[in-house]
């Protein structure tokens, strides 16, 4: 009988965990595209301009999209910036060569200007024009070598189809960095022509 309490216990609480992470998410604007063709373990799509709060952050990659996250959704997602100014998260020392990530939130335009607003020096909005992309999905935790890995596999595939990316790979989480990583929709985009 005690067994089957304790998984009811750890269904609730996994159910739990789920049901946070997507209360963050809520209401968050997605970009709107339309997928062009559909291949081998990716997708090309037409993505329509759109506006984004951004912050560079310092770090591997987990930390610094966890801490750029974390201020973002503080600043833009919320009930609109704080009036404090933001003090860096702590996050222990980070070597001064440490890698800069770019952590961008795709944001409504009542949002944007809200984050155009803000008191924190960290914040910016940038408009993406409209581009075509490669997108590879992929789940569980985007550890580096995961996304390195999925990057040179999905580069590979659009050399073998006859693409050219342009420019770096991106990496687009659409959970809350601590989501359960069996529910975790990541994405790998690439920029292509031909």
């Amino acid at each position: 009988m005690l067994w089957i309490f304790l998984i009811l216990v750890l269904i609730g609480g996994v159910a739990f965990w789920r049901y946070a992470s997507l209360r963050v998410f809520r209401g968050v604007p997605e970009g709107n595209y339309v997928v062009i063709e559909r291949h081998d373990r990716y997708e090309l799509r037409d993505y329509e301009p759109f506006i984004a709060a951004e912050t560079d952050v310092k770090g591997d990659i987990a930390g610094a999209s966890g801490e750029g996250f974390t201020l973002l959704s503080r600043h833009i997602l919320a009930d609109g910036p704080d009036t404090a100014e933001g003090a860096p998260t702590e996050r222990g020392r980070i070597p001064a060569d440490a890698p800069t990530h770019t952590v961008s939130v795709a944001i409504s335009e009542d949002a944007g200007a809200a984050a155009a607003k803000s008191l924190d020096p960290r914040i910016s909005t940038r408009l993406y024009p409209g581009r075509v992309v490669a997108a590879m999905r992929f789940g569980w935790y985007p550890t580096p070598d995961r996304i390195m890995r999925k990057a040179s596999e999905l580069e590979s595939l659009l050399l073998r189809d006859g693409f050219t990316a342009i420019g770096d790979p991106e990496l687009v989480l659409s959970d809350a960095p601590f989501s359960p990583p069996f529910f975790m929709k990541n994405e790998i985009l690439m920029e292509v022509e031909g």
